[in-house]
């Protein structure tokens, strides 16, 4: 009996090979094809890419949660290099960050860190109409939001400025949310049922 191979086959785009380039870039490419010039560790494999979101400007932003980042990527298919590049990392300083809640690395929430690498597949990213990025922080049972004009620049170390789920951006309940906790901090009925 013949034996036959499994090839993994990538529909084709409309956008040709670049759309190839954003699957590869997306889902770790090795570190020998990092940019000549840019520094191989900071285009290490994304970590577990969980999340996507386009801003109004055609901008993508994925949720890296293997690495506690989401990362921006400006217009990925009008990009002409081999594999479209970041400028924004938000929950870390630099594209090489990857340690939970940037700048502590350790399990305490910062206003800066997220903490995505919890074993969770679950990594939501959304803009509201104002252009605030809103990121389900499921290490530290929180919804943060990065304000429109924190988004504007490049780089990284944002600071969120508001949270959902906790007293503050620095505090860390996991029954925040637990609908079955009376006295959680926010109840979850609260984000179903408008007040009465």
């Amino acid at each position: 009996m013949e034996k036959r191979r499994h090839l993994h086959h990538r529909p084709e785009s409309r956008y040709g090979d670049r759309t190839t380039r954003l699957v590869d870039d997306f889902s770790g490419r090795p570190q020998d094809s990092c940019p000549a010039g840019r520094d191989p560790d900071a285009y290490r494999r994304s970590g577990r890419p969980s999340g996507l979101a386009v801003d109004k400007n055609g901008n993508l932003y994925v949720a890296d949660a293997g690495n506690n980042r989401v990362l921006r990527y400006p217009r990925p298919f009008n990009q002409t290099g081999q594999y479209p590049v970041p400028d924004l990392f938000v929950g870390q300083a630099s594209i090489s960050g990857y340690g939970p809640n940037y700048p502590t690395g350790t399990q305490t929430p910062t206003a800066q860190g997220l903490y995505l690498n919890t074993g969770s597949t679950i990594s939501s990213l959304a803009f509201d109409s104002a252009g605030n990025l809103w990121v389900l922080d499921t290490g530290n049972a929180r919804v943060v939001r990065f304000n429109a004009s924190s988004l504007a620049g490049t780089g990284g170390g944002l600071t969120a400025d508001l949270e959902l789920g906790q007293p503050s951006l620095t505090s860390k309940n996991l029954t925040a949310l637990n609908p079955s906790i009376a006295n959680s901090y926010y109840n979850i009925s609260q984000f179903i049922v408008p007040p009465q």
